[in-house]
């Protein structure tokens, strides 16, 4: 991610937190994987309500 864009981005801001996924968006090295990781247990966690 461009140096600009990670300077803008506030993880204390809750709207960044969650498009981040709680962050695993910034890892320096495979964010897409990372994101992943981080979204499974939403996933498992609404399919219990849905």
């Amino acid at each position: 991610m461009d140096k600009q864009i990670r300077s803008r981005l506030s993880l204390l801001n809750p709207v960044h937190f969650l498009a981040l996924g709680f962050g695993s968006g910034l890892a320096a090295k495979m964010p897409g994987t990372f994101g992943t990781l981080a979204a499974l247990p939403l996933v498992v966690l609404l399919s219990h309500f849905c």
